[in-house]
């Protein structure tokens, strides 16, 4: 058997669709029915709702290996730079359709009325404390010390891949589905890769 383990949070994990559309199930799928031979191929989903970085390390370094892994997969999204104990709570679908399509609901949210405020991605004013935490100066774009911090877990991965000889591949996921040049993360992605590369 050929073995490929995904870590990630709540998008590796597969929050919001369907038991079998998370996107390790996906891969294993597309996988097994172009396979050449007849080596099985498994992926395990090792997505943790609401994991960050420090939370994959840990079981990086002491889960992952007990299944002997050929390829490890980290899916990385953006507000995985977060510390534990930082927790964000997806709405249930109804009170996302509300957001989106009542405009009374999202005036009592906003105020905080509701209780905790959905968080939406989308919004610029709400993504200003993720761009925050990457960068210490959003007009010069000197990194966070938050921000130096999270490079040091990118380069415990590299030698722990080193270490054990198997290779970790580490996806960018986007914030947003709707990519295009105006994409407001695109250079903290660009910044990562070349974190990554290095």
């Amino acid at each position: 058997t050929f073995r490929i383990e995904v870590l990630g949070d709540s998008v590796t994990f597969g929050y919001g669709v369907g038991e079998d559309e998370s996107y390790p199930d996906i891969l294993e799928k597309k996988l097994q029915d172009n396979r050449v031979g007849d080596r099985k191929i498994e992926v395990l989903n090792f997505g943790v709702m609401g994991y960050c970085m420090n939370q994959n390390l840990y079981v990086l370094e002491h889960k992952v290996f007990d299944f002997e892994p050929d390829v490890i997969i980290l899916g990385h999204h953006l507000n995985d730079i977060w510390d534990e104990g930082t927790v964000m709570i997806a709405p249930p679908l109804f009170l996302r359709f509300l957001g989106t399509h009542s405009s009374l609901f999202s005036c009592f949210n906003k105020k905080g009325t509701l209780g905790a405020k959905m968080l939406s991605v989308t919004d610029e004013n709400e993504n200003k404390p993720l761009k925050e935490m990457y960068r210490a100066n959003t007009t010069t774009g000197e990194n966070s010390a938050t921000c130096n911090e999270y490079k040091k877990v990118f380069e415990k991965i590299s030698r722990i891949s080193k270490e054990r000889e198997t290779p970790i591949i580490i996806v960018l996921l986007p914030v947003w589905y709707r990519l295009n040049d105006g994409y407001e993360f695109k250079s903290i992605h660009e910044e990562l890769d070349r974190t990554i590369h290095d």
